[in-house]
């Protein structure tokens, strides 16, 4: 987490750019304040289910490497779903728009 905060300094420090975050980067209080003060944060909502449906089947969910991978989801989200809408500046629902659509949602929100 600790290199994770630094890349994140120094990617917002470099200018204007997407940054894409790992889920886990909103659980650090200064990743928060930064997130919120110096970039517009975009938080791309989907459902519990939704997001089940993505990950059900990856083995490439660390944290989903457990016995009851379908409830250690739903212990993230009901952890992480506060914290991504707190810091976002903009929030699109994903899941039924098209990605078009999704990207249209983010456009509108862009500063002029």
């Amino acid at each position: 987490r600790e290199l994770e905060s630094e890349v994140l300094q120094s990617l917002i420090a470099a200018g204007p750019s997407v940054i894409a975050t790992g889920g886990g980067t909103v659980l650090k209080p200064e990743n928060r304040s930064l997130l919120k003060e110096r970039t517009l944060a975009v938080y791309l909502e989907a459902s519990l289910p939704e997001l089940w449906r993505r990950v059900r089947r990856s083995s490439r969910r660390p944290l989903l490497q457990v016995a009851d991978p379908q409830a250690k989801l739903a212990e993230l989200y009901a952890m992480r779903h506060p914290i991504y809408r707190e810091v976002a500046a903009v929030i699109v629902t994903t899941g039924s728009p098209t990605i078009a659509q999704v990207v249209d949602a983010i456009v509108a929100e862009l500063p002029a």
